[in-house]
């Protein structure tokens, strides 16, 4: 789950709908607001070795503060894709589309910081 709520915040320290994982479909940060409501399930299995299956689906919306929640569109969305944990960290390939028609890979390789 996230939920962040901020007062007059500058375009570059509104947040982030997903955070750093961003949203299935959307690019990294490219849905921003004052106000942001999300809730994601991930769930994966063990293949073969050092492989796993990623499953995801999310629903969220952003919007400028008006009472403590957001009253944006609510967004749904969903990946799926490859795991493979390496010595240098997981490495992720993943395909997500979402309810606005949206879709876009996802490749993260080891954890942000």
């Amino acid at each position: 789950m996230q939920y962040g709520i901020g007062d007059a915040l500058l375009p570059h320290l509104t947040i982030m709908l997903g955070g750093y994982d961003g949203f299935p479909g959307f690019h990294i940060g490219e849905r921003r607001g004052q106000c942001v409501l999300m809730f994601r399930l991930t769930a994966y299995e063990k293949l073969i070795g050092p492989f796993s299956l990623r499953l995801q689906g999310a629903t969220g919306q952003v919007s400028d503060p008006d009472g403590g929640l957001p009253q944006g569109n609510w967004l749904g969305g969903g990946r799926v894709g490859l795991g493979l944990d390496t010595p240098i960290g997981d490495v992720r390939v993943e395909y997500g589309r979402n309810t606005e028609d949206r879709d876009q890979f996802f490749v993260r390789i080891g954890q942000r910081y």
